[in-house]
């Protein structure tokens, strides 16, 4: 079992310079300086803010420490492969998961989430304008993703805020085209150990909060993409962790995760076209997160790994979580039985508007044959050129 040492907060100093360089020197633009100068005044709120709020937790809610994170589930995989998806869809059980919505992973402090709760239960008693303010907010930060991946601040989410906070994700490309120059972000498992050791101190007491404000008698349930790059870290923080690994083929998730994450680059990078090194580089990543994760998921105790494929993940959810629950040995109640039926009638007439090719990155199928030929014929997914 890991030993738990109180962590404050943590963040690799040395990232946030390299992307002012990259941002503001090397590649200047005034909108690529105005962008990193609006990151660097939040970031300095958040590391200010948050700090606070965890010195809060140290005198009055020190119990946080205490929580059992001893058997979380985690889906993780590559990024656009159906994991907000099946995460959202168990998420329907709120008995037996407790999960991050977004502003716990902003605000990772028990005394800000717990003042969070207390203001949204009296707004609800007054008519709920200040919930009215919140879904504004969520159109004006993420209404530009409702057709790539819907988000808001209230709703359940992955924990890579923790780590972009922490400067330390490769979700930062969003902020600058060049971050995914930065090796390091993209492979935790073989960063630095002093680093993987404070980043662990801030992560684990993070969730330890997130879920001591939430429901400290219910498992937690956690979903990540960019933790591909993890898997060792998770499994060194939980040993026990329960692996939910959903696969998609990748001449449909690698473009994809592209065209998602170099959204912004229209914004403050337009000089970058879709076809660019930059683009390429990226994408690279996405393959090598096929590769690292088909390579590494052998070191994952068998009974605490489950595969499962996109497309029966989107076509048949509902089948999806019986199987989850049956592997794990889950029991299922009543309640998340009828979420379930009422989830799968709601889902079934969504259709993406998000659209994308290999070609508009400058990536081939020749390329990703090449790259993830072995795990493409054990997933048994066709590696036909033609369209």
């Amino acid at each position: 079992m890991t030993i738990f040492k109180p962590s404050i907060f943590y963040f690799h100093h040395q990232t946030v310079l390299r992307l002012v360089y990259f941002n503001c020197i090397k590649h200047f633009s005034i909108p690529r300086l105005l962008f990193t100068v609006i990151f660097l005044i939040l970031h300095f709120l958040a590391v200010v803010v948050i700090s606070f709020g965890r010195l809060i937790d140290e005198v009055f809610f020190r119990g946080y420490r205490k929580t059992d994170l001893s058997e979380p589930v985690f889906i993780i995989s590559n990024p656009r492969c159906g994991t907000t998806f099946l995460h959202r869809l168990l998420c329907l059980d709120k008995e037996h998961y407790t999960y991050s919505q977004l502003y716990h992973t902003i605000f990772s402090s028990v005394f800000y989430i717990k003042i969070i709760q207390l203001v949204a239960k009296a707004d609800k008693r007054l008519g709920g304008f200040l919930h009215k303010f919140v879904e504004w907010l969520n159109e004006v930060f993420f209404g530009g993703w409702k057709h790539v991946h819907p988000m808001g601040f209230d709703r359940s989410e992955e924990d890579e805020a923790l780590f972009t906070i922490a400067a330390y994700s490769p979700a930062l490309v969003l902020l600058s085209p060049w971050a995914s120059r930065l090796g390091y972000l993209d492979f935790l498992d073989k960063s630095d150990e002093k680093v993987k050791k404070k980043i662990k101190e801030f992560y684990i007491g993070s969730l330890k909060r997130i879920v001591y404000a939430t429901n400290p008698e219910a498992t937690l349930l956690m979903k990540n993409v960019f933790s591909t790059g993890r898997l060792n870290f998770i499994l060194e923080c939980f040993p026990n962790a329960k692996i939910i690994y959903p696969v998609r083929h990748p001449y449909k998730a690698v473009p994809s995760v592209v065209s998602m994450f170099t959204g912004p680059w229209k914004v403050h990078s337009k000089d970058i076209k879709d076809n660019s090194e930059e683009c390429q580089t990226f994408a690279n990543i996405a393959i090598s997160y096929y590769k690292y994760i088909y390579d590494q998921k052998s070191i994952i105790n068998k009974e605490n790994l489950l595969v499962l494929s996109y497309d029966e993940i989107v076509k048949n959810p509902t089948a999806v979580a019986l199987k989850i629950y049956d592997y794990f040995g889950f029991e299922i109640s009543p309640s998340f039985e009828k979420a379930l039926s009422e989830y799968h009638l709601e889902s079934k007439n969504y259709k993406s508007k998000h659209t994308y090719s290999l070609g508009q990155y400058g990536l081939t199928k020749e390329m990703i044959n090449e790259e993830l030929g072995e795990l493409m014929e054990e997933f048994s997914f066709s590696t036909a050129l033609e369209a």
